[in-house]
């Protein structure tokens, strides 16, 4: 072979080697592209469950957060026995529902939102049945509102609200009770001002299975035994009422009328 046919011939070879390598490594290097570039739902990173959902709940008008059950310092002198107060609410979206509970043989009281395209009937509705209803409201009323909503709606043995500033003033000498919501408001200025405090101590459906419903009912007769008594918060639900009854038909002895 002739000197250049050999030159020419290692230079091919020396192209073709340098070929291969460029396409490796520019292979590499579109594999490290793809992988950096991944799109993030192709990634999925493991996480524990938890086993049971965090026992708490936004409240819709307010957005604050709160205890599913309110935790308290039990009463020293408590007797044992256990005497559960049901609350239901917020009533007046749903007539079908708000009937039920109001026909219901049963002591619970209700907690209206004037809002509520059903408000005023479930209120006289509540009256007919002597059942105790309460107005929802987002904060303190003033007092022009206060005769305002009580000439409205015929009456109330008071307000709810999770927003408890101002409320012991506001309903200071008017008879009228205050529903704490949120399960936490101090006691001593309320007693301060005469005005009657309703502390909400668990809410009995944050699941809306009456399984689950029956479950907090029982927890809040073991508070109740503890604490004197319970004020178990429950929503307008067909599951809630299935199970208030379930739970009526075996412990009514335990069920207490709503009272500050």
């Amino acid at each position: 072979m002739s000197r250049f046919a050999l030159v020419f011939w290692s230079l091919v070879a020396a192209c073709g080697l340098g070929a291969i390598v460029a396409g490796m490594i520019g292979n590499a290097r579109i594999a490290s592209r793809t992988v950096a570039h991944a799109h993030p739902k192709a990634i999925v990173t493991a996480r524990p469950v938890p086993a049971t959902a965090s026992p708490r709940r936004t409240h819709a008008a307010l957005g604050d957060d709160w205890d599913v059950v309110v935790d308290r310092t039990p009463l020293p002198d408590a007797d044992g026995n256990a005497r559960v107060a049901v609350v239901v609410g917020p009533c007046g979206a749903d007539p079908a529902l708000d009937a039920a509970f109001a026909r219901a043989d049963l002591p619970l009281a209700m907690v209206i939102d004037p809002a509520g395209a059903d408000a005023v009937t479930a209120a006289g509705l509540a009256r007919s049945q002597r059942k105790p209803f309460y107005l929802q409201v987002g904060r303190v009323p003033s007092p022009a509102a206060i005769g305002h909503l009580l000439a409205r709606f015929g009456g109330a043995g008071g307000f709810a609200s999770a927003d408890r500033r101002g409320m012991a003033p506001a309903l200071a000498g008017t008879g009228l009770a205050f529903i704490d919501e949120s399960g936490d408001a101090d006691p001593a200025p309320f007693a301060k001002a005469g005005t009657g405090l309703i502390r909400r101590d668990l809410t009995v459906d944050d699941r809306d299975a009456a399984g689950y419903v029956t479950f907090m009912l029982g927890r809040a007769v073991v508070l109740a035994s503890a604490r004197g008594r319970t004020v178990a918060w429950m929503r307008p639900r067909a599951a809630s009422l299935q199970a208030l009854r379930a739970f009526a038909a075996a412990r009514v002895r335990d069920l207490v009328a709503l009272a500050p």
